[in-house]
Protein backbone atom coordinates (compact mmCIF):
# COMPACT_ATOMS: atom_id res chain seq x y z
CA UNK A 1 0.00 0.00 0.00
CA UNK A 2 2.84 2.42 0.85
CA UNK A 3 5.27 1.36 -1.86
CA UNK A 4 8.84 0.11 -1.91
CA UNK A 5 11.26 0.95 0.88
CA UNK A 6 8.71 1.75 3.58
CA UNK A 7 8.74 0.02 6.95
CA UNK A 8 6.04 0.16 9.64
CA UNK A 9 5.88 -0.40 13.43
CA UNK A 10 2.72 -0.82 15.52
CA UNK A 11 2.58 1.19 18.75
CA UNK A 12 0.08 1.73 21.52
CA UNK A 13 -1.27 5.04 20.16
CA UNK A 14 -0.75 7.81 17.64
CA UNK A 15 0.74 9.93 20.42
CA UNK A 16 3.31 7.22 21.09
CA UNK A 17 4.14 7.10 17.38
CA UNK A 18 4.84 10.86 17.32
CA UNK A 19 6.98 10.61 20.45
CA UNK A 20 9.03 7.71 19.06
CA UNK A 21 9.44 9.42 15.69
CA UNK A 22 10.81 12.58 17.30
CA UNK A 23 13.11 10.62 19.61
CA UNK A 24 14.45 8.71 16.61
CA UNK A 25 15.81 11.95 15.14
CA UNK A 26 18.11 12.36 18.20
CA UNK A 27 17.72 16.13 18.18
CA UNK A 28 19.50 18.44 20.68
CA UNK A 29 17.62 19.16 23.88
CA UNK A 30 16.97 22.81 22.95
CA UNK A 31 15.21 21.80 19.72
CA UNK A 32 11.80 23.28 18.91
CA UNK A 33 9.01 21.46 17.08
CA UNK A 34 6.33 23.44 15.22
CA UNK A 35 2.72 22.27 15.66
CA UNK A 36 -0.63 23.98 14.99
CA UNK A 37 -2.38 25.52 17.97
CA UNK A 38 -5.73 24.15 16.71
CA UNK A 39 -4.93 20.54 17.49
CA UNK A 40 -5.35 17.74 20.00
CA UNK A 41 -3.24 18.33 23.10
CA UNK A 42 -1.76 14.82 22.83
CA UNK A 43 0.50 16.04 20.01
CA UNK A 44 2.02 18.70 22.25
CA UNK A 45 2.35 16.13 25.02
CA UNK A 46 4.18 13.76 22.65
CA UNK A 47 6.66 16.52 21.76
CA UNK A 48 7.29 17.24 25.43
CA UNK A 49 7.65 13.53 26.26
CA UNK A 50 10.26 13.33 23.51
CA UNK A 51 12.26 15.94 25.44
CA UNK A 52 11.63 18.75 22.93
CA UNK A 53 9.82 22.11 22.94
CA UNK A 54 6.53 22.65 21.09
CA UNK A 55 6.02 25.96 19.30
CA UNK A 56 2.46 26.86 18.29
CA UNK A 57 1.58 28.22 14.84
CA UNK A 58 -1.57 29.45 13.13
CA UNK A 59 -3.85 27.56 10.73
CA UNK A 60 -5.50 28.40 7.41
CA UNK A 61 -9.24 28.63 6.65
CA UNK A 62 -9.40 24.81 6.56
CA UNK A 63 -7.83 24.50 10.05
CA UNK A 64 -4.54 23.05 8.79
CA UNK A 65 -1.02 24.40 9.33
CA UNK A 66 -0.30 27.62 7.44
CA UNK A 67 3.05 28.17 5.69
CA UNK A 68 3.19 31.90 6.48
CA UNK A 69 2.86 31.18 10.20
CA UNK A 70 5.58 28.51 10.02
CA UNK A 71 7.93 31.05 8.43
CA UNK A 72 7.03 33.52 11.18
CA UNK A 73 7.99 30.94 13.83
CA UNK A 74 11.24 29.87 12.17
CA UNK A 75 14.56 30.32 13.95
CA UNK A 76 17.73 28.30 14.46
CA UNK A 77 16.27 26.10 17.22
CA UNK A 78 13.41 24.90 14.99
CA UNK A 79 14.47 21.41 13.92
CA UNK A 80 11.20 19.52 13.34
CA UNK A 81 7.58 20.09 12.38
CA UNK A 82 4.47 17.96 12.96
CA UNK A 83 2.24 18.37 9.90
CA UNK A 84 -1.38 17.14 10.37
CA UNK A 85 -4.22 16.67 7.88
CA UNK A 86 -7.07 17.59 10.19
CA UNK A 87 -10.40 15.76 9.82
CA UNK A 88 -9.03 13.84 6.84
CA UNK A 89 -8.65 17.02 4.75
CA UNK A 90 -5.39 17.48 2.84
CA UNK A 91 -3.27 20.33 4.27
CA UNK A 92 -3.07 22.56 1.21
CA UNK A 93 0.34 24.00 2.23
CA UNK A 94 1.78 20.52 2.84
CA UNK A 95 4.03 20.31 -0.23
CA UNK A 96 5.30 23.87 0.28
CA UNK A 97 5.97 23.10 3.95
CA UNK A 98 7.88 19.93 3.08
CA UNK A 99 9.94 21.82 0.48
CA UNK A 100 10.74 24.52 3.05
CA UNK A 101 11.73 21.88 5.58
CA UNK A 102 14.02 20.11 3.10
CA UNK A 103 15.75 23.39 2.31
CA UNK A 104 16.16 24.27 5.98
CA UNK A 105 17.18 20.83 7.20
CA UNK A 106 14.01 20.61 9.33
CA UNK A 107 12.58 17.13 9.85
CA UNK A 108 8.91 16.46 9.05
CA UNK A 109 6.62 14.16 11.02
CA UNK A 110 3.48 13.90 8.89
CA UNK A 111 0.52 13.32 11.20
CA UNK A 112 -2.00 11.28 9.21
CA UNK A 113 -3.86 10.04 12.31
CA UNK A 114 -7.13 11.42 10.91
CA UNK A 115 -6.21 10.85 7.27
CA UNK A 116 -5.52 7.14 6.76
CA UNK A 117 -6.41 6.47 3.11
CA UNK A 118 -6.19 10.11 1.97
CA UNK A 119 -4.31 10.47 -1.33
CA UNK A 120 -2.71 13.50 -2.98
CA UNK A 121 -1.22 13.24 -6.44
CA UNK A 122 -1.54 9.47 -6.23
CA UNK A 123 0.46 9.26 -3.00
CA UNK A 124 -0.87 8.42 0.44
CA UNK A 125 -0.87 11.01 3.19
CA UNK A 126 1.84 9.97 5.62
CA UNK A 127 4.43 9.37 2.88
CA UNK A 128 5.42 12.98 2.18
CA UNK A 129 7.50 13.59 5.32
CA UNK A 130 10.49 11.88 6.91
CA UNK A 131 8.10 9.87 9.09
CA UNK A 132 4.37 9.27 8.83
CA UNK A 133 2.25 8.53 11.91
CA UNK A 134 -1.23 7.03 12.09
CA UNK A 135 -3.80 6.15 14.73
CA UNK A 136 -6.54 3.55 15.02
CA UNK A 137 -8.11 5.10 18.11
CA UNK A 138 -11.64 6.46 18.56
CA UNK A 139 -12.78 8.93 15.92
CA UNK A 140 -10.18 7.90 13.34
CA UNK A 141 -10.72 6.36 9.87
CA UNK A 142 -9.49 3.05 11.35
CA UNK A 143 -11.64 3.00 14.47
CA UNK A 144 -10.98 0.98 17.62
CA UNK A 145 -10.03 1.06 21.32
CA UNK A 146 -6.48 2.27 20.55
CA UNK A 147 -3.31 1.69 18.63
CA UNK A 148 -1.10 3.60 16.25
CA UNK A 149 1.86 3.09 13.97
CA UNK A 150 4.65 4.92 12.24
CA UNK A 151 6.12 4.46 8.79
CA UNK A 152 9.45 5.60 7.36
CA UNK A 153 12.04 5.01 4.67
CA UNK A 154 14.79 6.46 6.86
CA UNK A 155 17.35 3.83 7.83
CA UNK A 156 18.35 5.88 10.90
CA UNK A 157 14.77 6.06 12.16
CA UNK A 158 14.24 2.37 11.39
CA UNK A 159 17.36 1.42 13.34
CA UNK A 160 16.24 3.45 16.35
CA UNK A 161 12.68 2.11 16.41
CA UNK A 162 13.79 -1.49 15.88
CA UNK A 163 15.98 -1.23 18.98
CA UNK A 164 13.29 0.07 21.34
CA UNK A 165 12.34 -2.14 24.34
CA UNK A 166 8.62 -2.01 23.58
CA UNK A 167 6.51 -3.93 26.07
CA UNK A 168 3.60 -6.06 24.97
CA UNK A 169 0.28 -4.82 26.26
CA UNK A 170 -1.02 -7.30 28.89
CA UNK A 171 -4.23 -9.07 28.00
CA UNK A 172 -6.08 -7.64 31.03
CA UNK A 173 -5.16 -4.10 29.96
CA UNK A 174 -6.37 -4.75 26.41
CA UNK A 175 -9.68 -6.06 27.75
CA UNK A 176 -10.14 -2.95 29.93
CA UNK A 177 -9.59 -0.73 26.90
CA UNK A 178 -12.07 -2.80 24.92
CA UNK A 179 -14.77 -2.55 27.60
CA UNK A 180 -14.28 1.21 27.90
CA UNK A 181 -14.50 1.49 24.11
CA UNK A 182 -17.74 -0.52 23.97
CA UNK A 183 -19.21 1.49 26.83
CA UNK A 184 -18.61 4.71 24.94
CA UNK A 185 -19.25 3.80 21.31
CA UNK A 186 -21.42 0.67 21.19
CA UNK A 187 -24.20 1.45 23.64
CA UNK A 188 -27.07 0.85 21.22
CA UNK A 189 -25.62 -2.37 19.89
CA UNK A 190 -23.36 -3.42 22.73
CA UNK A 191 -24.46 -7.04 22.86
CA UNK A 192 -23.87 -7.57 19.16
CA UNK A 193 -20.57 -5.67 19.36
CA UNK A 194 -19.44 -7.73 22.31
CA UNK A 195 -20.22 -10.96 20.46
CA UNK A 196 -18.29 -9.89 17.40
CA UNK A 197 -15.29 -8.67 19.35
CA UNK A 198 -15.31 -11.74 21.58
CA UNK A 199 -15.10 -13.85 18.41
CA UNK A 200 -12.14 -11.80 17.19
CA UNK A 201 -10.47 -12.05 20.59
CA UNK A 202 -10.88 -15.83 20.98
CA UNK A 203 -10.31 -16.89 17.39
CA UNK A 204 -7.57 -14.53 16.26
CA UNK A 205 -5.88 -12.77 19.18
CA UNK A 206 -5.53 -15.09 22.17
CA UNK A 207 -3.69 -17.85 20.23
CA UNK A 208 -0.86 -15.38 19.61
CA UNK A 209 -0.40 -14.81 23.34
CA UNK A 210 0.12 -18.41 24.42
CA UNK A 211 3.64 -18.88 25.71
CA UNK A 212 4.46 -15.15 25.77
CA UNK A 213 6.33 -13.80 28.78
CA UNK A 214 4.31 -10.69 29.63
CA UNK A 215 6.14 -10.13 32.91
CA UNK A 216 9.50 -10.17 31.16
CA UNK A 217 8.24 -7.73 28.52
CA UNK A 218 6.95 -5.37 31.21
CA UNK A 219 10.23 -5.45 33.13
CA UNK A 220 12.17 -4.64 29.99
CA UNK A 221 9.93 -1.61 29.56
CA UNK A 222 10.77 0.00 32.91
CA UNK A 223 11.41 3.72 32.51
CA UNK A 224 10.12 3.81 28.94
CA UNK A 225 6.60 5.17 28.30
CA UNK A 226 5.75 3.53 24.97
CA UNK A 227 4.18 0.13 24.35
CA UNK A 228 3.64 -1.92 21.23
CA UNK A 229 0.22 -2.07 19.57
CA UNK A 230 -1.91 -4.76 21.18
CA UNK A 231 -2.89 -7.82 19.17
CA UNK A 232 -6.54 -6.86 19.59
CA UNK A 233 -6.02 -3.36 18.17
CA UNK A 234 -3.94 -4.78 15.33
CA UNK A 235 -6.57 -7.35 14.34
CA UNK A 236 -9.42 -4.84 14.51
CA UNK A 237 -7.43 -2.37 12.39
CA UNK A 238 -6.56 -5.06 9.86
CA UNK A 239 -10.25 -6.00 9.50
CA UNK A 240 -11.12 -2.40 8.63
CA UNK A 241 -8.30 -1.74 6.16
CA UNK A 242 -9.89 -4.20 3.73
CA UNK A 243 -13.08 -2.07 3.76
CA UNK A 244 -11.33 1.30 3.73
CA UNK A 245 -12.18 2.44 0.19
CA UNK A 246 -15.90 1.69 0.55
CA UNK A 247 -15.89 3.42 3.95
CA UNK A 248 -14.26 6.53 2.48
CA UNK A 249 -16.79 6.49 -0.36
CA UNK A 250 -19.71 6.47 2.07
CA UNK A 251 -18.15 9.24 4.14
CA UNK A 252 -17.76 11.39 1.02
CA UNK A 253 -21.38 10.78 0.06
CA UNK A 254 -22.40 11.89 3.55
CA UNK A 255 -20.27 15.02 3.25
CA UNK A 256 -21.86 15.89 -0.09
CA UNK A 257 -25.31 15.37 1.38
CA UNK A 258 -24.56 17.73 4.28
CA UNK A 259 -23.34 20.36 1.80
CA UNK A 260 -26.56 20.15 -0.23
CA UNK A 261 -28.67 20.48 2.91
CA UNK A 262 -26.67 23.50 4.11
CA UNK A 263 -26.68 25.24 0.70
CA UNK A 264 -29.11 28.07 1.11
CA UNK A 265 -29.53 31.62 2.36
CA UNK A 266 -30.45 30.43 5.85
CA UNK A 267 -26.85 29.32 6.42
CA UNK A 268 -24.98 32.15 4.66
CA UNK A 269 -21.53 32.58 6.12
CA UNK A 270 -21.21 28.96 7.26
CA UNK A 271 -17.96 27.36 6.09
CA UNK A 272 -17.70 23.66 5.37
CA UNK A 273 -14.48 21.77 4.72
CA UNK A 274 -14.12 21.28 0.94
CA UNK A 275 -15.09 18.05 -0.85
CA UNK A 276 -11.82 17.77 -2.76
CA UNK A 277 -8.75 16.26 -1.12
CA UNK A 278 -10.88 15.06 1.76
CA UNK A 279 -11.79 11.62 3.10
CA UNK A 280 -14.26 13.12 5.60
CA UNK A 281 -13.05 11.54 8.82
CA UNK A 282 -15.09 14.33 10.36
CA UNK A 283 -16.98 17.15 8.67
CA UNK A 284 -16.02 20.39 10.33
CA UNK A 285 -18.38 23.36 10.03
CA UNK A 286 -17.47 26.88 11.13
CA UNK A 287 -19.21 30.19 11.61
CA UNK A 288 -16.24 32.59 11.60
CA UNK A 289 -16.24 36.06 13.07
CA UNK A 290 -17.49 37.67 16.27
CA UNK A 291 -20.98 36.08 16.09
CA UNK A 292 -19.61 32.63 15.26
CA UNK A 293 -19.86 31.18 18.73
CA UNK A 294 -23.48 32.24 19.15
CA UNK A 295 -24.49 30.93 15.70
CA UNK A 296 -22.64 27.68 16.30
CA UNK A 297 -24.30 27.17 19.68
CA UNK A 298 -27.76 27.70 18.20
CA UNK A 299 -27.28 25.24 15.34
CA UNK A 300 -25.72 22.63 17.61
CA UNK A 301 -28.60 22.98 20.08
CA UNK A 302 -31.13 22.36 17.30
CA UNK A 303 -29.22 19.35 15.99
CA UNK A 304 -28.91 17.78 19.42
CA UNK A 305 -32.62 18.42 20.11
CA UNK A 306 -33.39 16.25 17.06
CA UNK A 307 -30.99 13.49 18.10
CA UNK A 308 -28.11 14.52 15.83
CA UNK A 309 -24.82 14.36 17.71
CA UNK A 310 -22.17 17.02 17.11
CA UNK A 311 -18.59 17.33 18.30
CA UNK A 312 -17.05 20.49 19.76
CA UNK A 313 -13.96 21.87 18.11
CA UNK A 314 -10.57 21.96 19.77
CA UNK A 315 -9.90 24.79 22.16
CA UNK A 316 -6.61 26.15 20.77
CA UNK A 317 -3.56 25.16 22.75
CA UNK A 318 -2.37 28.75 23.13
CA UNK A 319 -5.53 29.37 25.20
CA UNK A 320 -5.14 26.28 27.41
CA UNK A 321 -2.86 26.01 30.44
CA UNK A 322 -0.09 24.92 30.57
CA UNK A 323 0.35 25.22 26.79
CA UNK A 324 -0.48 28.94 26.92
CA UNK A 325 3.11 29.48 28.11
CA UNK A 326 4.62 28.02 24.94
CA UNK A 327 6.24 30.19 22.29
CA UNK A 328 3.74 30.99 19.55
CA UNK A 329 3.06 33.08 16.48
CA UNK A 330 0.18 35.47 15.89
CA UNK A 331 -3.07 33.48 15.59
CA UNK A 332 -5.49 35.53 13.43
CA UNK A 333 -7.17 32.61 11.65
CA UNK A 334 -7.31 30.35 14.68
CA UNK A 335 -8.87 33.04 16.87
CA UNK A 336 -11.36 34.11 14.19
CA UNK A 337 -12.61 30.56 13.55
CA UNK A 338 -12.34 28.20 16.48
CA UNK A 339 -15.28 29.39 18.60
CA UNK A 340 -17.74 28.83 15.77
CA UNK A 341 -16.38 25.44 14.68
CA UNK A 342 -17.88 22.02 15.35
CA UNK A 343 -18.13 18.61 13.70
CA UNK A 344 -21.19 16.83 12.34
CA UNK A 345 -21.56 13.07 11.70
CA UNK A 346 -20.42 11.60 8.37
CA UNK A 347 -19.72 8.10 9.63
CA UNK A 348 -20.17 5.30 7.08
CA UNK A 349 -23.09 3.66 8.90
CA UNK A 350 -25.54 6.58 8.75
CA UNK A 351 -28.99 5.18 7.95
CA UNK A 352 -32.19 6.63 6.48
CA UNK A 353 -33.56 7.27 9.96
CA UNK A 354 -30.43 9.28 10.80
CA UNK A 355 -30.78 11.43 7.69
CA UNK A 356 -34.46 12.00 8.47
CA UNK A 357 -33.44 13.48 11.83
CA UNK A 358 -30.69 15.57 10.21
CA UNK A 359 -33.02 16.97 7.56
CA UNK A 360 -35.74 17.75 10.09
CA UNK A 361 -33.20 19.51 12.34
CA UNK A 362 -31.84 21.65 9.50
CA UNK A 363 -35.36 22.65 8.38
CA UNK A 364 -36.06 23.74 11.95
CA UNK A 365 -32.76 25.64 12.10
CA UNK A 366 -33.49 27.36 8.78
CA UNK A 367 -36.83 28.60 10.15
CA UNK A 368 -35.10 29.97 13.25
CA UNK A 369 -32.49 31.69 11.10
CA UNK A 370 -35.26 33.16 8.90
CA UNK A 371 -37.06 34.63 11.91
CA UNK A 372 -33.80 36.00 13.30
CA UNK A 373 -33.09 37.66 9.92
Amino acid sequence: MLGDGWRAWGLSSGRAAIQVALQAFRLPGDSEVLIPSFLCSSVAVAVIQAGLRPVLVDVDEQFNMRLESVLEADRAQVRAVVLPHLCGCWARDAEALVAWARGRGVLVVEDAAQAFGLRHGGRLAGTFGDVGVFSSGPGKPIFGPGGGWLVTRSSAVAHHVSGLPLREQPEAEAIRHLRAFLGRFAKTGARRGQRLLRHVLVARVLPRRRGSDLAGDTNAMTGFAVAAMSDLDAVLADCQVAKLESSIGRRRESGDRWRRLLDGPAFDGLRVLPPDGNIHTNLLLAFPGPQGEQQSRLLRRVLWAHGVETEPSYRPLHLRPPFDRLRRTAMPNTERQWRGAFGVPVRPNLQAVDWARIEQALRHAARLWGRAG
